[in-house]
């Protein structure tokens, strides 16, 4: 105990390292199961590893659209709302998937169960976004992410031994150990503020958004980024005394200011574009729409 209390950062509140804690507990009943899945489905369904293929096919699709929904669901309901939905409808569908008594349930309740256990997963991640301080989420991150591959590694021993008993043991070890973790989130975590991470000046992302920035690749982000920067507030469009009074713009000569200024910006986006491709620009050829 001594080590571990050695081992915490007084920067990282408490409720952090709870919810690494049961985050390790959860991990290793998922693994239990996840590793010996399709030997389960092959003796329940007695069907061809083909049809097995199949069903499995099914439940990555919906532990994708889990994925998709649990983020939305932790912005519009709140974090610990989310998890706790995830951890008490994922033990009941863990433990149903064990009891199935046909093979048609066995398939809606495996499918159910991909629809809820990853719910978890956005929620969780948003909330240590929202309870340690930004100097401090990479560590947090990392220790989550070790706890998490913790817990994967110890699962699958266990999970072997429980499945040369039973199915049953593996499955009911599963839903144990969500229900363990849906208890410390009740009593242990607490919906913390929110913290923004919005650019400032921009509107909250939407799905559509995000999939269009995926879409655009870094350097045309990193050209969008530099134009933005470099718009002076009160500048030349914004001077009245730049009108001549007919609507044509005066011309105002360039200072030793202003090349000093373009110098700087053309430095800026050389530096983006050699972090980008790994090499300056003149070695790479002519390039099309430079920054």
């Amino acid at each position: 105990m001594r080590l571990l209390a050695g081992l915490k950062d007084p920067d990282i509140p408490q409720s952090f390292y709870i919810l690494m804690a049961g985050r390790f507990v959860n991990l290793v009943g998922n693994s239990l199961v996840f590793p010996f899945m399709t030997i389960y489905l092959a003796r329940r369904l007695d069907a061809s590893m083909t049809v097995v293929g199949l069903v499995m096919t099914l439940y990555g699709l919906s532990q994708v659209a889990a994925q998709l929904i649990g983020g939305s669901l932790a912005d519009s309901w709140g974090r610990r709302p989310v998890m706790l939905l995830a951890l008490g409808a994922g033990a009941v569908c863990t433990l149903a998937v064990g009891l199935a008594p046909n093979p048609f349930l066995l398939i809606g309740f495996l499918v159910l169960m991909g629809l809820s256990v990853p719910l978890f997963q956005p929620a969780s991640m948003a909330i240590v976004g929202d309870m340690v301080p930004a100097f401090k989420l990479s560590q947090s991150y990392s220790l989550m992410r070790m706890a998490s591959n913790a817990g994967i590694i110890v699962g699958p021993m266990i999970g072997g031994f429980l499945a040369d008993r039973s199915f049953l043991l593996v499955f009911g070890f599963d839903a144990l150990s969500m229900a363990i973790f849906f208890v410390i989130v009740l009593v242990g975590i607490q919906e913390p503020p929110r913290q923004s991470t919005a650019v400032p000046g921009s509107a909250p992302g939407r799905m559509v958004d995000v999939v269009r920035s995926a879409r655009a690749g870094p350097a045309d982000r990193t050209a969008r980024e530099a134009e933005r920067d470099q718009e002076i507030p009160g500048g030349e469009d914004d001077d009245p005394e730049a009108d001549g009074g007919d609507g044509a713009k005066r011309h105002r000569p360039e200072s030793d200011g202003d090349h000093q200024h373009h110098r700087h910006d053309q430095r800026r986006g050389d530096d983006c574009y050699e972090h980008l491709h790994g090499a300056p620009r003149f070695l790479q050829g002519p390039v099309v729409g430079r920054v």
